[in-house]
């Protein structure tokens, strides 16, 4: 009767809020050797496009561009494969609807070529139409690619990065190339700093006559310690003509604009990282980031900044997109976050959590929540999540697509990650209602567990508190019979254990501290 009494608990929760979206997440392999979903764009009102790369399973095993429509849980309706058997197909890069086009950006690279710009057209059921491989437009560069874009007036404005031999030194300048809509070439700009690296990441339209790009500028090709970040605007018209530039303070570290987003009242809101240099040795350093999102009013001065989340500070820490909303409540971001334990766990030794984050502010700054989620089975040791693009859905949740990488003997490990997060960006229904369990005699941290029955994947919040070292996720069947256990390393956090395969029944999820003591639990169900 238990079992059946937390059944309708769940049943009850979860049906008697009728605010509360359906969430889900999704890994998927497509029979290929490895998948990294990169874009997600809405098709209609109950499909979707996501896009990405793949691992062919084709000789020579080169890297492809993939498309696949999706319905509104994520099931796959059409895909499409990119294949080019003389090169790499990378669209890794940012992607935007017109019309009944979806155009998508990325690089590629030829074997004794060198790397090119790349641009696809799509239709919208993933179809490619046609690709334009880019070459830089100076004979000297040796990398080329494209990383955002606008689409105004009938043309295409690419922005990026090229690398070329400048005085001795590797350099880098920020690019901007203009197509019409069927991808001919109409203009090329380069925009480059006389003694260090710039490079473009993100590019906006304020009005019918001006565009802002933003990057940044460094001092990576001269030094391995003492560097300078910055990030950095220019100002150009549609015409490519540079008009002015902004940049951060020298004299502090900032990772450069890796998106941006225009506010309301003409300011610009920008998701970058503040970071610190510690040494390595004598002769080289290195920066670990913080996430930070900052604004800047129309004149370029910064109206305020946020550092965003409980992760520690790590050099891969880092910001890949951030949208404004449509109802203006504020602005959200996707990337990469880290947490950091200085006591390795007892079950794999590891002391890292790689995750996908993602993290909201209010139109004013406050902060108001940052999800992480990790997975963290036994063998993750070489484990990570990472969320690289989003969309807003008519729900005022999110689609979020990624990458997920889990060691498998038999499945690809590296696998494309798609989510459905609900208006508060939880995985698991209710996580924004959680608050530190402070009853001294009863359990110590809250759980909310997703979906309850499962089939394969169980979605677990974990509430705030402080949580022990050496903590563990432990599995239980009704006859008392450990099942599995995972280490437990991070509290406010979403954890995803797998639990397909397992028998239809009634199983008990406990977190137990360092010396065994129960912290919670919750029972769940397995149906097939």
């Amino acid at each position: 009767m238990k079992s059946i009494y937390l059944f309708c608990w769940f049943y009850l929760f979860f049906t008697s809020h009728p605010q509360a979206q359906s969430t889900f997440s999704k890994r998927y392999h497509f029979d290929l050797n490895a998948v990294v979903l990169t874009g997600v764009e809405q098709v209609s009102d109950s499909t979707y496009l996501i896009m990405g790369i793949a691992r062919d399973t084709i000789p020579p095993y080169l890297v492809s561009s993939i498309s696949v429509l999706i319905d509104g849980q994520g099931n796959s309706l059409h895909e499409n494969i990119l294949r080019n058997p003389l090169r790499t197909v990378e669209a890794v890069a940012q992607d935007k609807r017109i019309d009944d086009r979806i155009y998508k950006l990325g690089y590629s690279i030829e074997p004794g070529v060198g790397t090119k710009a790349l641009l696809i057209s799509y239709a919208l059921d993933g179809e490619p139409l046609w690709e334009v491989y880019q070459q830089d437009f100076r004979d000297t560069a040796t990398f080329f690619r494209f990383n955002d874009m606008v689409v105004s007036n009938d043309k295409i404005y690419a922005t990026g990065n090229n690398s070329y031999v400048g005085e001795g030194d590797n350099w880098w300048g920020a690019v901007l190339a203009i197509y019409n809509t069927e991808g001919q070439l109409v203009g090329g700009f380069v925009y480059e700093d006389p003694l260090l690296r710039t490079w473009s990441r993100a590019i906006k339209q304020v009005d019918d006559n001006l565009l802002l790009i933003g990057g940044v500028r460094d001092n990576y090709n001269r030094t391995w310690n003492n560097y300078q970040v910055m990030s950095k605007l220019w100002a150009v018209d549609t015409l490519g003509n540079l008009l002015w530039t902004w940049q951060s303070d020298e004299n502090e570290l900032q990772q450069g604009i890796r998106d941006m987003a225009l506010a309301p009242d003409g300011g610009l809101v920008i998701a970058t990282a503040i970071g610190e240099e510690f040494p390595i040795n004598d002769e080289a350093g290195i920066v670990y980031w913080d996430h930070c999102i900052l604004k800047l009013n129309a004149n370029q001065e910064e109206e305020w900044r946020t550092l965003i989340g409980s992760q520690v500070s790590y050099d891969y820490n880092s910001y890949h997109r951030i949208i404004g909303l449509a109802d203006n409540s504020g602005y959200v971001a996707t990337g990469f976050g880290l947490q950091y334990y200085p006591d390795a766990d007892p079950l794999t030794g590891n002391v890292w959590d790689y995750g996908g984050l993602v993290s909201k502010v209010a139109a004013n700054g406050d902060s108001l929540w940052a999800r992480i989620i990790i997975d963290p089975t036994v063998d993750s040791l070489s484990e990570y999540h990472e969320c690289l693009d989003l969309i807003e859905t008519s729900d005022g949740g999110f689609f979020v697509v990624g990458e997920a990488y889990t060691p498998h003997p038999t499945l690809a490990s590296q696998q494309g990650w798609l989510l459905k997060l609900d208006e508060w960006g939880c995985l698991v229904p209710g996580c924004e209602l959680v608050s530190a369990v402070t009853e001294a005699d009863g359990p110590r941290f809250k759980l909310l567990l997703y979906p309850n029955p499962v089939r394969d994947q169980l979605s677990v919040y974990l509430g705030p508190g402080e949580l022990p070292t050496g903590s563990t996720w432990t599995i239980y069947n009704t006859a008392g019979q450990l099942l599995d256990q995972h280490p437990a390393r991070m509290a406010d956090a979403t954890y995803l254990l797998p639990v397909a395969g397992w028998q239809a029944g009634n199983y008990w999820l406990q977190l137990r501290g360092p010396t065994g003591e129960l912290l919670a639990q919750e029972q769940f169900v397995v149906m097939k």
